[in-house]
């Protein structure tokens, strides 16, 4: 039934992608995954390990609409509706429309935030993202948006998250943190969407972009009302740098975070270098690694990286094999070892 239905909602988007300044567009991803620690199994004693485990399947594909209407007067409306596939089902990533005009860019609804930016040279993976720990929020719903005008290559983008539900409501992980983060760990959520009754989130960035140079500074952070929980703050301030050419690129993320609870604080520190090189037109190696330091005591310092190949048949088209490492995240645990090989066609 959720195949029929898929087949039925690509029809009808179709239909739609043929008005005008409406575009069908989508991205099929499938890949194979070997896990060296996938599965928790218990032997005839009753002692758990953690033991291999390999899959096919879904690696990220989407479909969705985009267009704009040309208002006159230099003035621009645009929208997007992108759904992401996996197990067959389609959910909805991403729904925003907005206006574009001299004065800048100003959108609403589920869309990337600002600090998304700042990770465009620092992860050239196509299915091992080197990001243990890594708390930003780069996509949100409930949210309004604004881009300024491209200054000599500077822009400023900001944005307010508020979804209009108090703490203790049903979650709509409007704006929703890490598992693995220090936050999450002490309020016992990752989804912090309903910290206050009017705004919850914010986030800001400044950043340079020109002859293939990169340079990017965000701040975003929680605006938690003091009827959720008295003195709690959480931010995160990031640096993007990158450069790249057609030969190749790298890029450089660093973020620290503060987590303030009572008396109590905590500032773990993320930091990813990232780097493609194209030896032909077609082809390209890669490689991502990464450092978070937690700062909490019986929490190791996590290192992570992904070593990979990409051959492209077309623009279109590419494959890859990929290798990803992450290291023991506490004394005595396992590290992971992953390898994978994908297919990835965009339409």
């Amino acid at each position: 039934k959720s195949i029929i239905a898929l087949a039925v909602a690509a029809g009808s988007f179709a239909g739609i992608a043929q008005a005008d300044g409406t575009t069908l567009y989508g991205s099929v991803r499938m890949a194979y995954e070997y896990d060296s620690k996938g599965a928790e199994v218990a032997d005839n004693a009753g002692k758990v390990h953690k033991k291999s485990t390999s899959k096919f399947g879904d690696n990220g594909s989407r479909f969705g609409i985009k267009g704009t209407d040309d208002l006159g007067n230099g003035l621009e409306a645009f929208y997007k509706y992108e759904n992401r596939i996996g197990d067959g089902v389609a959910k909805t990533k991403k729904l925003y429309a907005g206006l574009k005009g001299g004065f800048g860019t100003v959108s609403f609804g589920k869309q990337n935030t600002p600090r998304d930016n700042l990770t465009n040279f620092s992860d050239p993976t196509n299915q091992f993202e080197a990001d243990y720990g890594r708390n930003a929020v780069t996509l949100s719903d409930n949210s309004a948006a604004y881009i300024s005008p491209n200054m000599g290559g500077f822009t400023f983008a900001a944005a307010v998250v508020a979804n209009g539900t108090p703490f203790g409501a049903d979650a709509t992980k409007s704006f929703e943190i890490s598992k693995n983060s220090v936050p999450a760990a002490a309020l016992g959520t990752t989804d912090v969407s309903n910290v206050n009754r009017h705004v919850d989130a914010y986030d800001i960035l400044a950043q340079y972009e020109a002859n293939g140079f990169y340079a990017g500074l965000g701040y975003q952070a929680l605006n938690i009302n003091s009827e959720v929980a008295d003195n709690v703050k959480w931010r995160n301030l990031g640096l993007g740098l990158g450069y790249g050419n057609d030969q190749f690129e790298v890029g450089l993320l660093a973020e620290q975070e503060r987590f303030k609870m009572g008396d109590d604080s905590v500032k773990p520190l993320f930091v990813r270098l990232g780097g493609l090189y194209n030896v032909t037109p077609m082809d390209a190696i890669y490689a991502s690694v990464a450092h978070y330091n937690p700062k909490v005591d019986g929490l190791k310092k996590v290192k992570s990286g992904t070593l990979g190949y990409q051959h492209k048949f077309s623009k279109r088209t590419r494959v890859w094999a990929e290798y990803g490492h992450v290291s023991k995240k506490v004394k005595g645990g396992d590290a992971s070892n992953k390898f994978g090989l994908g297919l990835r066609t965009d339409f």
